[in-house]
């Protein structure tokens, strides 16, 4: 059900769009030169952006579609090798992956995506800072992802959860969870750490303190 909510530039004709951009506009701000993890980047933009400013950018995903069009459009030549051959093969058949080598660009520095499951630590990188952004609401059992970040090497995340005043499960289908602002700083200070709130408005799209 995720998938019908993902943000792909060109097909996503909403002012949701231009919140999703702002909020990883925001986040770049904070990546710059840190090694960094997209978690639940879905069609890969938003990892994509922070790879601008990253010192490594890789985005993650549960959905073997979401990273096969991530590869497709932001991926390189450099960023295929990179991937272990297990996961090529799991991605791409050989004759999809011989084309993907003739015909995505050479850039070194462009981000890595795989399929992973994040509620396991295991399959989480080593990197600095994560970014999960509308992925809390579309799990049955949050708190095994927000375990799984505990237990890795991720020094700062940066979360964003709708505000259910401005929907909910009620009238979101597709979420699993909405809760109240009450309850998402509830569930964050349960965890290790400081925790600092940041607020985008409907129509002013900045990312804001508070």
């Amino acid at each position: 059900l995720m998938a019908a909510e993902r943000m792909v530039p060109g097909q996503n004709y909403s002012p949701y769009m231009v919140q999703h951009v702002a909020r990883y506009l925001w986040a770049m701000s904070i990546c710059q030169g840190k090694t960094v993890v997209d978690l639940g980047c879905g069609d890969g933009y938003g990892t994509s952006m922070l790879s601008w400013v990253a010192e490594t950018a890789e985005g993650i995903d549960l959905s073997r579609e979401a990273v096969r069009e991530s590869i497709r459009s932001y991926g390189s030549r450099q960023s295929i090798e990179i991937s272990s051959e297990q996961q090529k093969n799991l991605i791409f058949n050989k004759s999809e992956l011989e084309d993907l080598l003739n015909t995505l660009p050479d850039n070194p520095t462009s981000p890595v995506y795989r399929v992973a499951d994040f509620s396991r630590p295991a399959e989480l990188p080593n990197a600095e800072v994560g970014v999960c952004f509308e992925v809390l609401e579309h799990l049955e059992h949050p708190g095994e992802l927000l375990q799984s970040i505990s237990d890795s090497s991720l020094s700062r995340v940066l979360f964003s959860v709708p505000n259910p005043l401005a929907g909910g499960s009620h009238i979101n289908p597709h979420h699993v969870n909405d809760w109240s602002l009450r309850e998402i700083k509830n569930l964050f200070r349960n965890s290790d750490g400081q925790v600092t709130s940041y607020h985008q408005g409907l129509k002013r799209y900045q990312v804001k303190r508070g």
